[in-house]
């Protein structure tokens, strides 16, 4: 009854409201819910259509960023036009773009195909979250670039409030003032999804834990009227509570939930929005989510109309907001860079000069941006305009992380090439900078499991600023070397190898390096399985080398794009044996979910033949998938490989990123092989998924002469 009687009285408000009140000032409380928050564009839409002025706007989360976005001066349609151009897995994995890395950090992604980094700063720390919120901060910085410090959230075209959650009290945070994109971060950063927000001292995280439907704040603002958006995605599915993370997610949308009850109490109409079928993860399926909000309002139309207010009327009031929009300005004179150290400063003052160089262009911001990113040293940048001796200044707020360095990342490796003898291998790297010097770095990787070992290499420039650098390193291991034949192993070794060497080097770009060195060494193979084909015994394998690598590829896992080729010519003294080994691969899109991939690969020995141990091997899944391991051994060798990728679908953000459909055809060359002449041949079909864990695979492949296997792994597929 109360329901009913308050559905009454709203009916009739408009008529009895006193004359001297004018119309009453409508406030517009949006919930936050992830992708389902998306339906509050098409709320807005309708409210524009039918001109039911806001006055104005409390939103939390995804509510908070849609009512921000339109609260300083956006409209519906420019909101639609932004989330159609919204790379949403990109902004939900929160990884660098591989192509932004610098070359040292492309080749840890390379190394450690997965998104696990931990800080050793005074012991093992995780991050604050899985994702960094560097896209949300761009996003941000793009579209509040006006409203970098307010005085209050009142002087936006619609005044507005979204509410966080500050961790350090337990308490509601309402922001008011300040920086638009700070308080617009603070109020989406889901717990242990992204980064929290840390502003003063202060670590905020999503505003839903405390108050998810802050109607409650729009009367505070002095809404006389508050329509509220409440997003249902219907009863719950008993079987969603099958699993750990299904459970989680229910516990903290019951505990939401009972704030929700409590303030949409308050409110005097509520819009209820059905998403029933959808996922708050659906992000792909914004279009269909805004038309859930769209008729979520024309539900409401009876007495949503009566709020309306007369055609010229709206249109001037819009006219004044569109006029009261604060935009950026035509270019700056300055770079201004907060939150780092000198170095770091002067590397991110040398990436924005372009932007100073010409009219302002976010994309310029943004690449140099991610440029620094890829540096591996931030958990974030923004950018906001501010006065710098009476001018408009470019400032870059930077935000190093907070757990390292030193940085471990961890991998985990299944081959399963041969399903009777399947390897483990659990991989780490840490990586210490700065030590000596800016720009320093000091990286030890460890294998346990079908390989155990350590290699430690220390990465020195000879200058600050210079592209010229020193790397001395040292390594140890023992691995297990396996022949086959047809699909069955025939022999086993373990070899052992040691050995430290010094490179000089010069980084040509952030895609490409080229060294030369020495590195003086020892191998000792043992068989341990099968026909002796080697000569056992320990021996000197010291060689002088020359190396070039160009990592030009847009992912280090399943690339779309791009051109990775390796050269090396290495020359061993004992023997006095010269080779020299090439390899390309590359990648074409061709539409919007396939690829064509190509790729060539060649060694020789210059007419050397009997060189045991150093010939070049083929076989296994992506080198000629339907021979064993190394079932092919020579002095030299060429590898052609045509093929197609699909992309599938995607994985859930928190799992890692799509599903892939792989098919590579293979023809080769081996001269000097021990068993297989001819041109040998394999047509390769696999599934493979980017995991947050790295990539996982499974395939079949089929050759001549009766060649076939199928295999699965866990690690590296490339």
């Amino acid at each position: 009854m109360p329901a009913l009687a308050l559905v009454l009285a709203l009916a009739f408000l408009p008529d009895c409201l006193p004359a001297q009140a004018g119309r009453p000032k409508i406030g517009l409380v949006l919930e936050g819910g992830g992708a389902y928050g998306l339906a509050h564009i098409g709320v807005l839409e309708w409210l524009e259509e039918h001109h039911v002025p806001v006055d104005m706007i409390a939103g939390t989360s995804m509510g908070g960023l849609v009512g921000g976005l339109y609260a300083s001066g956006m409209t519906a349609s420019e909101l639609r036009e932004m989330v159609s151009h919204i790379d949403w897995n990109r902004v939900l994995t929160g990884e660098t773009p591989f192509r932004a890395l610098s070359f040292r950090r492309k080749e840890d992604r390379l190394a450690y195909p997965n998104r696990l980094e931990f800080g050793l700063r005074g012991g093992i720390h995780f991050p604050g979250g899985f994702n960094s919120g560097q896209e949300i901060d761009t996003l941000l910085s793009r579209y509040t670039l006006g409203y970098a410090d307010l005085a209050s959230f009142d002087d936006l075209p619609i005044p507005f409030r979204c509410v966080a959650t500050e961790l350090i009290s337990g308490t509601q945070k309402v922001f008011d003032r300040g920086s638009l994109a700070a308080a617009l971060r603070a109020t989406m950063s889901l717990p242990a999804v992204f980064v929290p927000e840390t502003r003063d001292g202060k670590v905020y995280v999503d505003g839903g834990v405390v108050n998810n439907l802050p109607v409650d704040v729009a009367k505070q603002m002095g809404a006389d009227i508050t329509i509220a958006v409440h997003l249902s995605s219907g009863p719950v599915d008993a079987r969603e509570l099958r699993s750990l993370l299904g459970v989680l997610g229910r516990t903290v949308s019951v505990v939401v939930s009972q704030t929700e009850m409590r303030t949409m109490q308050l409110a005097d109409i509520v819009a209820v929005v059905d998403l029933k079928g959808f996922s708050n993860t659906d992000y792909d399926k914004w279009e269909a989510i805004e038309r859930k909000g769209r008729e979520a309002a024309a539900n409401k139309a009876g007495i949503l109309s009566r709020f309306a207010i007369p055609p010229e009327e709206y249109r001037r009031l819009t006219a004044g907001r569109q006029a009261g929009r604060k935009r950026p300005p035509q270019r700056v004179d300055a770079v201004e860079v907060t939150g780092t150290s000198t170095p770091l400063r002067r590397a991110i003052e040398a990436a924005m000069a372009p932007a100073i160089q010409g009219p302002l262009d976010t994309r310029v911001i943004e690449d140099g941006l991610s440029r620094i990113l890829g540096l591996g040293r931030f958990e974030s940048l923004s950018y906001r305009i501010v006065p710098h001796g009476g001018k408009p200044a470019l400032e870059v707020m930077a935000r190093e992380k907070a757990h390292g360095p030193p940085f471990f990342q961890p991998a985990v490796g299944i081959d399963g090439a041969d399903q009777s003898n399947v390897g483990f291998l659990f991989t780490g790297r840490i990586t210490a900078l700065d030590l000596g010097g800016f720009r320093s770095e000091w990286r030890t990787d460890f294998s346990v499991g079908f390989r155990y070992g350590i290699a430690t290499e220390y990465f020195h420039p000879l200058t600050e600023t210079g592209r010229l650098f020193l790397a001395p390193g040292a390594f140890a291991q023992n691995e297990r070397f396996e022949v086959y034949d047809k699909g069955n192993r025939i022999a086993e070794y373990r070899l052992g190898s040691s050995g430290a060497g010094l490179d000089l080097g010069i980084s040509l770009s952030r895609f490409a390096e080229l060294r030369a060195g020495y590195q003086f060494s020892r191998l000792d193979p043992v068989l341990r399985i099968g026909a002796p084909l080697f000569p056992e015994g320990g021996r000197r394998n010291d060689s002088a080398s020359l190396r070039f690598v160009y990592e030009g590829q847009d992912d280090a896992i399943i690339p779309r794009s791009g051109l990775r080729a390796a050269a090396a010519l290495r020359h061993y003294p004992q023997g006095d044996l010269n080779q020299m080994e090439m390899r390309l691969s590359a990648a074409t899109a061709v539409s919007r979910m396939g690829s064509v991939l190509y790729g060539l690969a060649g060694g020789t020995s210059f007419g050397s033949r009997n060189i045991g141990l150093r010939s070049f091997s083929l076989g296994g899944p992506t080198r000629l998938g339907a021979y064993g391991t190394n079932e092919l051994l020579g002095h030299q060798y060429l590898l052609a490989t045509a093929g197609y990728e699909r992309s599938l679908w995607p994985l859930p953000p928190l799992a890692g990123g799509r599903l892939y459909v792989i098919g590579l055809a293979q023809a080769a060359r081996m001269d000097g092989s021990l068993l297989v002449p001819g041109i040998p041949l394999s047509v390769t079909g696999m599934l493979a998924a980017k995991t947050a864990i790295g990539p996982v695979f499974v395939g079949a492949s089929f050759g001549d002469k009766g060649h076939r296997k199928w295999f699965f792994g866990l690690g590296k597929i490339f």
